[in-house]
């Protein structure tokens, strides 16, 4: 299983492997005050999406692969279904060439799909419904054989400022 992790986690990647590039933008959604330039104020709505791509010209095909975050201690996590009813609170997309992974999601509670979630020790928490300020760390694992040179996809998830 190929690792690709952000803030303090370390990268693992075989030797012979270009890195998968991985970057992290946040995006204030609403801040209760401006509503046509929302800011990061307390209480409002950061949205992160996290872009990994595997490198153009990397000619080993990447296969199961898991993206852990690290949350700022800023921020609660929005566990609420982020792109319908049932979908979880992380949202999935393939990039302009699809990765040739896939995402599942069963449920916060569920060990059998591709969501997990850490508290500040590390251990592995079932969130509350809504939002959980005990998560500090969330690990999407992604399934398949080939996420090919030039492949990508992006993880998108909701926070509340504190």
């Amino acid at each position: 299983m190929r690792r690709v992790a952000l803030a303090l986690l370390p990268l693992a990647a075989p030797a012979a492997a270009a890195p998968i590039a991985v970057t992290k933008v946040a995006t204030p959604v609403s801040d209760g005050v401006n509503t046509l330039n929302p800011r990061v104020l307390p209480g409002g709505v950061v949205e992160y999406v996290l872009t990994a791509t595997n490198p153009l010209l990397n000619p080993e095909r990447i296969g199961n692969v898991q993206l852990c975050d690290v949350l700022p201690d800023a921020i609660v996590l929005a566990t609420a279904d982020l792109g319908g009813a049932g979908a979880g609170p992380v949202q999935f997309t393939q990039g302009l060439i699809g990765s040739g992974l896939a995402y599942s999601y069963v449920g916060l509670d569920s060990p059998a799909d591709g969501l997990t979630f850490f508290d500040a020790a590390g251990a592995s928490v079932v969130p509350t419904a809504g939002s959980d300020a005990r998560i500090r760390r969330i690990c999407v694992t992604l399934t398949g054989t080939r996420m090919t040179g030039g492949g990508s996809f992006q993880l998108r998830y909701r926070a509340a400022v504190r």
